[in-house]
């Protein structure tokens, strides 16, 4: 899993970029990529639980082989260590 609070900042300060800036210059692309993986696959899970999923079928989403998010790439780019790296 990527570091929760890096990747609240991260998308955050992404979106914030992008929303007053039109451009996400303190960001790499490769972390904008892992952020919208991540996001994506956070909305799914929660959709999931508000559809009444049982949690017990939501863990082939967290496996490494789901196609829905790649979580290597997102440990890579949205950990504390890797969050300066983007600046």
């Amino acid at each position: 899993m990527p570091d929760v609070e890096q990747w609240t900042k991260v998308a955050a300060q992404a979106r914030n970029d992008l929303a007053h800036e039109g451009k996400t210059p303190r960001q790499l692309i490769d972390q904008l990529i892992a952020v919208v993986r991540v996001t994506g696959a956070v909305v799914v899970m929660n959709l999931l639980q508000v559809f009444g999923v049982p949690g017990s079928d939501n863990e082939r989403l967290r496996a490494p082989t789901s196609n829905c998010v790649r979580w290597p790439a997102a440990r890579e780019h949205l950990t504390a260590e890797c969050g300066e790296a983007g600046r």
